[in-house]
This record gives structure tokens, sequence and C-alpha cells, in this order.
């Protein structure tokens, strides 16, 4: 079955977005939180899917425990939200065979890490693939550094936190399943149909966004809380309730932004977050503490990457493309750039996160609170975005929160949650 057009997205799907015709094919390249997420959806849904997964001892002792469990999607706070694999079909959609999987594909999923691309690229290449291929990935010019493809690459944003327990074969999506939404790029041909398919699967608002680079951009600044985690010793949470650390993340930031104006790119919802990261010790905990504390315990993608000796990170892909951008459009980006050095020293030690104090950090990328320390309150293009609230970057600062739960935490609250059900 060939890659449908979008004009067929009715038809195929049928007025209640489920049909009864035959549906495509989809291969979910990786098994993680976020394949785990669409490869579940979609089997639930009744679409023919394959994970293609790598031929190595980790894998195979996922498989071996995924055999034995399932493959289960759950939502924190909803459980008639998600679906299962059962133990007994695992063999069955789990696949090393990426030949013959791709060869028959509508639809490709790539749900692994972005140092990972070349080695994928090449694979959709050997065996011929033609059709549409979505990169589930952080950062920005996924499809840009691919270079010319004979398949239609699209990336893809997911404003949504999830975690996978492998132990427990769980996927956990760590928010109400409500608030989350799925960005693809509008000017694709393949985009209208595949947030058709996506969307009906998954349940998440899922769009061709006109603002695609936007949105894309909106997302790539509150990545970069990634690495300032990694560099600590703290969880998210902990992390964001101290001074140090969101000084750092907001001059960071505020590079970040000042690099993407300079190269005519808006980001969305960026309005007064870096104002927010600098509010003094008191306001930031009266306005956000709270929320903050009750997210639970839970360290970012690349400070798990670390924690886990699973090296080369993705910082070349966030603060290294803030500098790389910063390069090439004459902006300053300091405090990135000792960032970048900072992580890649921990790459080549290879023995966790380096966990440093927020002070320390702070000294190590050259900047001090005394400006900080100066204000009594938020800087005036913050207060009123955040006054009542989290007002128009609260779904930001939740994200922030929740990013990157560890998996088995987020899995043990799933469970109390469900149970208190």
């Amino acid at each position: 079955m060939a890659a449908q057009t979008p004009a067929t997205a009715a038809s195929a799907l049928g007025a209640d977005g489920t049909g009864s015709i035959e549906k495509p094919r989809f291969v979910v390249v990786g098994c993680g939180a976020i394949g785990g997420v669409y490869g579940v959806s979609l089997y639930t849904a009744g679409f023919p899917v394959k994970f293609l997964v790598r031929d190595s001892a980790r894998s195979m002792s996922q498989r071996k425990t995924l055999a034995e469990k399932g493959l289960e999607l759950r939502c924190v706070s909803d459980p008639s939200w998600g679906g299962k694999i059962p133990a007994e079909k695992i063999p069955e959609v789990f696949t090393t065979d990426a030949e013959s999987c791709l060869k028959e594909a509508d639809y490709v999923l790539v749900a692994t890490k972005r140092t990972q691309n070349d080695q994928i690229h090449n694979q959709l290449k050997q065996y011929g693939v033609v059709c549409p291929v979505v990169f589930l990935q952080n950062g920005r010019r996924v499809v840009e550094m691919l270079g010319q493809t004979d398949y239609e690459a699209l990336e893809c944003v997911l404003n949504y936190n999830t975690v996978f327990d492998g132990d427990e074969g769980v996927v956990l999506l760590t928010q109400d399943w409500r608030e989350c939404s799925v960005h693809l790029p509008a000017d694709k041909p393949a985009s209208t149909l595949l947030a058709e398919y996506m969307g009906s699967c998954s349940k998440l608002k899922t769009m061709a966004d006109p603002d695609f680079i936007g949105t894309q951009c909106g997302k790539f600044l509150v990545n970069l809380t990634n690495a300032v985690n990694a560099l600590s010793g703290e969880y998210v949470s902990a992390m964001l309730l101290q001074e140090s650390y969101r000084k750092v993340l907001s001059t960071s930031y505020k590079e970040a932004v000042a690099v993407l104006t300079a190269a005519g790119i808006k980001p969305k919802e960026v309005a007064a977050f870096g104002e927010m990261m600098l509010a003094s010790e008191p306001v930031f905990k009266a306005k956000f503490g709270k929320v903050l504390q009750s997210r639970s315990k839970g360290n970012t993608s690349m400070a798990q990457d670390l924690m886990n000796g699973q090296v080369p990170t993705e910082i070349d892909f966030l603060n290294g493309e803030v500098s790389r951008l910063g390069r090439e459009v004459g902006v300053p980006t300091p405090v990135n750039d000792k960032i970048i050095e900072l992580i890649k020293k921990a790459e080549v030690v290879n023995k966790g996160r380096p966990e440093y104090t927020g002070p320390e950090l702070l000294k190590l990328v050259g900047l001090s609170l005394e400006e900080n320390n100066q204000q009594e309150q938020l800087a005036p293009g913050a207060s009123a975005a955040t006054r009542g609230g989290f007002g128009q970057f609260g779904a930001m600062a939740s994200s922030l929160a929740t990013c990157a739960l560890v998996a088995a935490c987020a899995v043990a609250a799933g469970r109390a949650t469900r149970s208190k059900i």
C-alpha cells in the first residue's frame, strides 16, 4: 500500500476517525518514551505497526522484558487514556529486520536520539524508502542536516512530556493528554494526513502548523534546560528553585533569543520567560515554588544520558545550535559556549553528571548573582505576564517542571494515581 495523499484523509479514517478500509503501515524506529506513545497508540487504534529496534544486547533484554509484561501506555491523570500491546504480541510487533519492515512502510516515525540520524538516514536510503519519514526529535534543522533525501523528511514538535520504564514495560504521559499538542510543518505535503492519523490514534491535539518554525523554536528554548540540569546535581524541580541555576538558564535562554531574533526568527510563547528565571528567590518561590515542588523527582534526558553513560549527548543540537547560529549572525553566546564545553568534558570523562552546585556552575560560566540581588520583584516585562499565576508562559513553566521525570518515579506516581481513582 502506497502512502495516501491528504485528499484521502477523510475516507481513509472514516467519519468517526477510525474507518474500516485498509490502514497504512507504520514503522516506529526506536522504542522509548516517544516511540512508545505512538507505537502503542497506533497498535491500539488498529494500524499495522512495527517497532524497528537495534540488534543489541540491551535491546534484546528490553524485548525479553516486554515479551513477559507487554508494553502499556498510561496517562498520569486519566486511566481511561492509553492502551497496551499484549505480551504475546511483542514478538510480532518488534523486529530487527530493517529491510522487510522498511520496504513495506507507508510512514516511518523516527523516535531516537539525533546522534543516530546519520545511521538511520543511511539505512532508509539503503532500503529505498520513499514514503514520508517523521523525525520526532528535539532541536532545529533536523531535515537540513540530513541533506538530500528520496523520502519526504518532516520535523515534528512534541509539546508533551513522557517517560519510559523499560523494567515494567510502561510508557507514562506525565501530564493530562488534553493539554498536549503535536505540530507538523504545514508546508509539507504529507503533514495534513499525518496529523489526521497521529491525532486520531493518540487523541493528542495534532496539527499542520503554519507557524511551525516559531513553535519549534519556542520548544527549542525550553530544551535549553536539559544541559543545565545535566551539569547540576539536582532534580529539575529542585534545580529551578535555586537562584544560581536559574541565572545560568536565564542567560543561556536570553542569548538564544538574541541569536534567533538576529536571524529573523520569532519563537512562540517566550514573553517574559527570561525575566521570570531572573526573579529573586522569594519572588520566584512565591510564584512557582508550590507547583515545582508538586512535580516529583526527575531529570532531563541529557542528565539521564550522562548518568547512564550514553554519550555523546544531544548538546550539539541544543546549546550547540545556539552557538553555531550565533557565530553565523554575529551574536556572542559566551554562556552557551561554556555550557557546551562543560558537557563535552563530562562526556569524555563519562562518569555521570558533574554535579556542580548552583554557585559553582554560575562561576564556571562567568556569571554572578549581583544583578539579581538588587531586584526585589520581577522585571516590569514579566510582572504582567505572571500576575496571578503562570500567565501566557504557564505551559512552558509547567513543561520545565515536568520535562523529563525519572522513569521509575514517574511510573510509581502513575500507579498511585490509578489506585486512588
